[in-house]
């Protein structure tokens, strides 16, 4: 699980609300680096409460978008999967279709908490 990843999700400019939920989802299977997504359709169906058939098209919907990239495929369970890459980026650093993300700066706010009020290097 990567809270990093999912973080970089509320970034994301998504419609419908529902390609959101899958791309939370994927983050939450993910790595720090958004890789080693490996989700089964069914477990996301469930997970986000869509049906299999509406998970497939969400899932290409974001490869479209350029949200995800199939890495490959991996065979757990006897059933193959595709792996996925997360292409998001930081909050502040706009996504993938280049406008601001939503808690842009709050990386500079942090830094400033932990410094006592100079968030200047050196």
């Amino acid at each position: 699980m990567s809270v990093l990843q999912m973080a970089r999700v509320w970034g994301q400019e998504l419609s419908p609300a529902t390609d959101g939920f899958v791309l939370m989802a994927l983050a939450d299977m993910s790595d720090d680096e958004g890789l080693n997504c490996v989700p089964s359709v069914p477990y996301l169906a469930w997970q986000t409460g869509q049906s299999e058939r509406q998970v497939r098209r969400i899932l290409n919907r974001l490869e479209d978008g350029g949200y995800i990239t199939p890495l490959g495929f991996e065979i757990i369970d006897a059933t193959k999967r595709t792996s996925y890459g997360l292409n998001l980026t930081p909050p502040g650093k706009g996504n993938v279709n280049g406008s601001q993300a939503i808690g842009a700066g709050l990386e500079d706010r942090t830094a400033t908490e932990q410094t006592g009020g100079d968030a200047s290097p050196g």
